[in-house]
């Protein structure tokens, strides 16, 4: 660099070239598609005008004044919008590499590395797809278990997943990135055996494993607030959407109702469930 010349940041490619030079080619590459980035800015483009033309025609020709069912409809194209251009604008330069031993984000100069061994949390909000995917070895052992998702068109930025490091450091990625889904079962595979471990560990000496904030499993019993269910004295578990319903035995209430996007490491307290004979799967 030439003296008194101003440092310029690397590029997207740039940094995502250094980064396979120095630690090879990755298993998966994510980023926010060219062509969906510009689908998706004229459609925010046509969606700020759309308010604009129905905002015109209501307040200036048509009759005017404020109705709270018709704030909804004139306001929420120039909200959708204007989120829209935002998320396109903050994830226009991420890239997501995945490898064998973990994730690397980058974001233009800036790199932050995820080994799967050193993530202790997922955490998701997806539009959740059929059925959670059981994978099992040649014994029947539970070898991992991954939800699937879509990637909605308009509101990418209300599904997401997100890992977070021993030391606090998270990471959340959204439907900006082509190909999302993908990268949500990739993720929930790659943690899946170590976080699996870890609860197991905490089961072994007979201590809860937890799943997030007022939610924990023991061998015998879940808890969730100040709800406790012995897992023999539970109904199969029924997920619905993303809102998992939990109903005891010869009880036609729910007892303990929760979004998944409150649980930490959903994919892993699933397996649990399965083993504890509270979720019917015959996949393999």
């Amino acid at each position: 660099m030439i003296d008194g010349e101003p440092q310029t940041e690397p590029t997207a490619e740039e940094t995502v070239a250094r980064a396979t030079t120095e630690l090879g080619e990755p298993d998966a590459l994510f980023r926010a598609s060219p062509r969906r980035q510009r689908a998706k800015f004229f459609t925010a483009l046509g969606l700020l005008a759309f308010g604009t033309f129905v905002n015109t025609l209501w307040f200036v020709i048509g009759p005017g004044g404020f109705h709270h069912f018709l704030s909804h409809f004139l306001f929420l194209p120039f909200i959708v919008g204007t989120a829209l251009l935002w998320q396109l604008w903050r994830h226009r330069d991420l890239r997501v590499l995945v490898y064998p031993t973990g994730v690397l984000a980058l974001r233009r100069g800036d790199a932050e590395s995820f080994p799967w061994d050193d993530i202790t949390a997922v955490r998701f909000k997806l539009d959740i797809e059929g059925e959670p995917h059981v994978e099992r070895d040649e014994d029947g052992a539970i070898n991992s278990v991954w939800f699937a998702t879509t990637a909605p068109a308009f509101q990418i930025w209300n599904v997401w997943i997100e890992i977070v490091r021993s030391d606090g450091v998270l990471a959340r990625f959204n439907a900006t990135l082509a190909d999302f889904p993908e990268l949500v079962e990739r993720l929930q595979r790659g943690t899946f055996t170590h976080l699996r471990h870890q609860a197991q560990e905490s089961l072994g000496r007979g201590e809860p494993a937890q799943f997030g904030k007022q939610f924990a499993a023991t061998e015998d019993t879940l808890y969730s607030g100040k709800t406790s269910i012995a897992w023999s004295n539970m109904k199969p578990l029924l997920l619905t959407g993303r809102i998992l319903s939990i109903k005891r035995k010869k009880s036609w209430t729910i007892s303990v109702l929760r979004d998944t996007a409150t649980i930490d490491n959903p994919h892993v307290f699933w397996a649990i469930a399965i083993e504890q004979g509270v979720i019917e799967t015959d996949e393999v």
